[in-house]
């Protein structure tokens, strides 16, 4: 079922989601905080579909690193250039070179979400 969050709900959940998965990783073993993690990971992707298909605030933004792996952003603002996004830690630390302070082009973020 859909649902429309407003920008503050949707900011809201995204603080919920971080905190919840910095608090995960220092835990993080193969029988107990993979679960942890697999749960936060579906109810992100859950929240993620709600959004709908747009560039929003709450959306889910993932690249791929150099070293091989895969950095995930959430939307925190957009602008008509660029748009403010903040890390969803991961295991590796992994980061993406698209990102700078806080930043990316918002052409970045549209062709990333397939819009």
């Amino acid at each position: 079922m859909k649902r429309t969050y407003t920008e503050r709900e949707a900011l809201a959940k995204v603080v919920d989601f971080v905190a919840r998965m910095k608090a995960i990783l220092p835990q993080w073993d193969f029988d107990n905080g993979d679960k942890a993690m697999r749960d936060l990971l579906e109810e992100i992707e859950q929240f993620d579909d709600a959004l709908g298909s747009g560039l929003s605030v709450g959306r889910l933004v993932s690249w791929p690193t150099p070293d091989g792996g895969n950095a995930s952003y959430f939307v925190t603002a957009v602008g008509k250039s660029y748009v403010r996004v903040v890390l969803l830690p991961n295991l590796d630390g992994l980061e993406s070179p698209v990102v700078v302070d806080g930043r990316a082009m918002r052409q970045a973020i549209e062709y990333a979400l397939g819009i």
